[in-house]
């Protein structure tokens, strides 16, 4: 998906699951460590859903609630880890594309915006269509 962002010169930043989390600071503060990026989204999405709002969508609740986690060391530390999506399947549960997709919007802080910044490149098509159009 990144690539074909990437060729149609769309601004996106890659996400790798795996990586190493980015918040050492917020561990500090607050005693708790992710094993990796992804357990690191999850946890902040977590935080955020106390007093966030979703759309009533019974997949997305599912796989909210499908993923199991424990902890691994990791630089000496108990660390958070999501169980690994070969798990699930071995669990009978399917992967959660919808959690993941929702957990991906807290990779990296952004910051709020004006909404009238016009985009860095132009449409690469154009179209007649209208949404709100009856």
């Amino acid at each position: 998906m990144v690539d074909r962002c990437n060729y149609l010169h769309l601004p996106v930043l890659g996400v790798d699951f795996g990586a190493t989390p980015d918040n050492e600071f917020r561990g500090r503060e607050t005693g708790i460590w992710y094993y990796n990026k992804r357990a690191e989204m999850w946890g902040s999405m977590r935080e955020w859903l106390a007093g966030g709002m979703i759309d009533d969508d019974p997949d997305l609740a599912a796989d909210l609630c499908a993923v199991q986690y424990g902890y691994a060391a990791k630089n000496s530390r108990d660390c958070i880890q999501l169980e690994k999506k070969d798990h699930m399947k071995a669990r009978g549960l399917s992967s959660p594309d919808d959690g993941d997709a929702l957990a991906l919007t807290f990779a990296h802080p952004v910051a709020p915006t004006d909404h009238t910044a016009q985009f860095v490149h132009a449409p690469l098509f154009t179209s007649d269509y209208d949404p709100y159009a009856r």
